[in-house]
């Protein structure tokens, strides 16, 4: 299956206008589907770990390295982010594949203080833990645990208008399988992207499948 249990594992999602690509650990999967622009208000809130609308569908497990880029990363950058944290274990990986990006979290030390979890992309879309999400030893350097009952990250505003490119990377742990919580969601609307993004890991006839919303959907399990 795509996604792997109880393991670390690097996930990463392009749209590049024309596919969905995922990504497992540095390997391809191309769904031949996508939208061709993603528009949304420029005032979107990104949570991370819960549909943030009702405070359903929250995420069990580990988030390490998370990443958010307005262009399409190449399958050369993906691989390459994927060997340099396998590669280096604890090791903090901020300086890696930096061109686009709009929000970085790598929850280590230096990088949250209190509820704060800071984004260092430069954009300033620092987030706020809430729930109780706490850091834990993760793959490269410390991640964030979710208890799949209320914990999440919530960031500042984002403007995406006008957007035909997106990638979303990171490394995670997923200890069982999951209905539907939310890795990733960007939108104004209340239980729905339609003009927006989600990432969810859902359940699917007992294996694990992602499934990316972004004005349309695509999954791969």
């Amino acid at each position: 299956n795509f996604i792997s249990l109880g393991a670390w594992q690097h996930v990463a999602v392009v749209n590049n206008g024309s596919n969905m690509i995922f990504y497992s650990n540095g390997t391809s999967y191309t769904h031949p589907t996508a939208s061709s622009i993603v528009t949304t208000a420029p005032n979107e809130r990104f949570t991370i770990g819960i549909r943030l609308s009702d405070g359903l569908r929250a995420f069990d497990g580990k988030i390490d390295d998370l990443r958010f880029y307005k262009r399409a990363l190449t399958s050369s950058e993906i691989v390459a982010m994927y060997k340099s944290g396998e590669a280096k274990i604890n090791s903090p990986q901020n300086d890696k594949v930096t061109n686009g990006l709009v929000g970085i979290w790598s929850f280590n030390g230096p990088d949250v203080s209190g509820v704060t979890a800071f984004d260092r992309s430069g954009q300033g879309n620092n987030g706020t833990l809430s729930g109780g999400a706490a850091t834990i030893i993760g793959k490269a350097g410390q991640a964030l645990n979710f208890d799949g009952s209320n914990d999440y990250v919530s960031t500042s505003a984002f403007d995406l208008s006008s957007t035909q490119t997106v990638s979303l990377a990171f490394w995670a742990k997923f200890p069982n399988v999951q209905n539907g919580p939310v890795l990733y969601e960007l939108s104004t609307n209340s239980n729905n992207v339609t003009d927006g993004l989600a990432l969810y890991w859902v359940d699917n006839c007992a294996t694990g499948q992602l499934e990316l919303s972004m004005k349309g959907d695509a999954s791969y399990n």
